[in-house]
């Protein structure tokens, strides 16, 4: 009977914390059901928790969702994106400073894991943590006290850690670049979170989702998915995952003036639906034959170079930075690319 009624209320919760767009939480999928399992087992339980997963998969939703089943639901639900601040800063936003600590530290300055307290800390790429932060985020977590920098005193914290990667944590331990008693001490619960391409029953879900929540918001007469649109979005592998998948049919929906949504407005948007091989590609030059080879040369770059960058875009969800630091490009010459070879929409 108590399980019963713990079942209800989780599931009344789940329900109340839908609006506020977890996307994550939809899915019949056995993959996916298996993991919301888990997040029943774990979020009311005040433990560590790591999330891993592909990039797009819906980490942080997770996180957020884990939150608020928790019994820190009320308190403060606190983001440290270990990528956004550069290593000299880190330090400073998760720890706080004290005034003349460094050099423009011109007052106090509480730090987000302080800010956070009585709540919960998602801490996101945790792999790309500097070395030199980790021994001190271990200790927080030991000990729950933080010493802001400069300062003399600990403070007491009372916070719950969460941290996701789309990144090999234990690799990265083998090789020296992550500490192996700060990876034992994040990985008391582990939840890894599936790609789409494995949550095939999920994507026509999704799409409607999205479909719903696009067409309300730019006024749109669509209302369903054309069978065509069905098979081509099942058909696609997703590498940039539900982030990918919600960016295209926002496009997708921008582009759609009935109402269904066909695989029409989809073939400018899928490398697969518009011709674009997905497994070994043939000869891309077999059609340039017969022309001058300088002519063809270049024919067959403009093909490499459009499906390299689609599929850049694709991986990162449309991120055009993280597109471009994994493609090695400088951000400003990947953007001449982009206008370079893509139309408007395309």
């Amino acid at each position: 009977r108590m399980s019963e009624i713990l079942h209800q209320n989780w599931a009344l919760r789940r329900m109340a914390i839908q609006p506020e767009g977890f996307e994550t939480l939809i899915g019949v999928s056995p993959a996916f059901q298996a993991l919301l399992r888990l997040v029943q087992e774990v979020a009311p339980v005040r433990s560590t928790v790591l999330i891993v997963g592909e990039t797009g998969t819906g980490k942080e939703l997770l996180a957020r969702a884990i939150h608020n089943l928790s019994p820190e639901c009320g308190q403060l639900y606190q983001l440290v994106d270990c990528t956004r601040f550069p290593e000299g800063m880190i330090e400073s936003e998760l720890f706080g400073h004290v005034k003349g600590a460094f050099t423009g530290a011109v007052a106090d300055k509480v730090g987000l894991l302080e800010l956070a307290d009585g709540g919960s800390v998602f801490l996101d790429e945790i792999a790309d943590l500097p070395l030199s932060l980790q021994a001190r985020l271990l200790r927080v977590i030991e000990d729950g006290e933080v010493r802001p920098v400069g300062g003399t005193r600990s403070k007491k914290i009372d916070v719950r850690f969460i941290a996701a990667t789309n990144q090999d944590l234990e690799g990265r331990v083998s090789r020296g670049e992550f500490r192996k008693d700060l990876f034992y001490r994040l990985n008391v619960v582990t939840l890894r979170v599936p790609p789409l391409r494995d949550r095939v029953e999920d994507i026509p879900l999704l799409a409607r989702h999205f479909l719903a929540q696009f067409a309300r918001e730019f006024g749109k007469p669509v209302t369903d998915l054309h069978p065509s649109a069905v098979t081509d979005l099942v058909a696609y592998k997703w590498p940039g995952n539900i982030r990918e998948l919600r960016n295209v049919i926002e496009r997708a929906v921008m582009l759609c003036s009935g109402e269904r949504l066909s695989s029409k407005e989809l073939s400018s948007l899928l490398p697969s639906v518009s011709g674009e091989p997905t497994g070994t590609p043939s000869m891309p030059g077999e059609g340039y034959l017969h022309l001058p080879y300088s002519e063809a040369k270049q024919k067959v770059l403009e093909i490499f170079t459009i499906r390299y960058i689609k599929n850049k875009l694709a991986t990162h969800g449309g991120n055009v930075t993280r597109a471009a630091q994994d493609s090695g490009i400088p951000r400003q010459h990947f953007q001449q690319i982009m206008k370079r070879y893509f139309k408007e929409g395309s």
